[in-house]
This record gives structure tokens, sequence and C-alpha cells, in this order.
């Protein structure tokens, strides 16, 4: 009766972070290190410091599926 309120699963979450002045420069090595295996990139930055820097647009024009939350969901809503 209780495994019918616990579902089986596995979870492996391995995480990155770089973080520090000047290491924006870095991302384009950063991505290029994980996207090759199949990973995706979770990449949080300020709501326009990517933007005013013109990096955001140089990423987009880059070949890849891309997703892009300006707006995000309230985590409450997604369950």
């Amino acid at each position: 009766m209780q495994d019918q309120f616990v579902p089986n699963f596995a979870w492996h979450h391995p995480t990155r972070i770089v973080y520090g002045i000047g290491k924006l420069r870095d991302l384009p090595t950063e991505v290029g290190n994980l996207t090759g295996h199949g990973s995706s990139v979770f990449l949080v930055t300020g709501r326009s410091s990517l933007q005013a820097r013109g990096i955001l647009q140089s990423r987009q024009a880059s070949p890849g599926k891309r997703d892009r939350a300006d707006q995000p969901t309230p985590l409450s809503l997604l369950y």
C-alpha cells in the first residue's frame, strides 16, 4: 500500500558552477565542453547583463536548441 505513494526513481544531478570576474569570456569553452556529450546548460545571469554586453545575441546566433525564460513560471504552478 505504501509504494503507491512513493514512486521509484533515480536522480543523477552533477552540477558545475563557474563564477567570478572575467568568467563570462570562458562561456563558449565551458558550453563546448558540455554540449558535445548530450548535456544541457542552465545559464543564470542578471536580468540584462548578457543583453547589455551583446553576448546573448551572439549565443542565440550559434547553432543548437535553446530556451529562454525571461518571465519564469512560479514553481508552485508547475505541480
